[in-house]
């Protein structure tokens, strides 16, 4: 299954940082919130920053907690894959259009 806010996150990752975003989620974890984390550190001694990330579940009690908190333990780029509260749209496949033969 698709995280509901896929999209969203891809366009505020920046593309330089080189994370790997999953792009499908367990149907069985639909309950979850899935939240990409993401570490920037400076590497002083090469002048450049290394970037890590992962990916972590939350039910929604928890994910309240540590929403509240993510910057006071150090993450600065949290982004919400998917959120179970959010309502998911579901687009209709197009019919084809067939037209009778005169």
């Amino acid at each position: 299954m698709k995280p509901n806010n896929l999209e969203q996150a891809k366009g505020n990752v920046n593309p330089d940082w080189d994370v790997k975003i999953p792009t499908e989620i367990n149907e069985l974890e639909a309950h979850l919130y899935h939240v990409l984390f993401v570490v920037r550190e400076h590497d002083a001694s090469r002048e450049t920053y290394e970037t890590s990330s992962s990916v972590r579940k939350f039910n929604i009690e928890s994910w309240q907690n540590v929403k509240a908190n993510t910057n006071r333990i150090g993450y600065k780029h949290t982004f919400i894959l998917h959120d179970p509260t959010k309502s998911v749209e579901v687009v209709e496949p197009k019919k084809a259009v067939v037209e009778p033969k005169a």
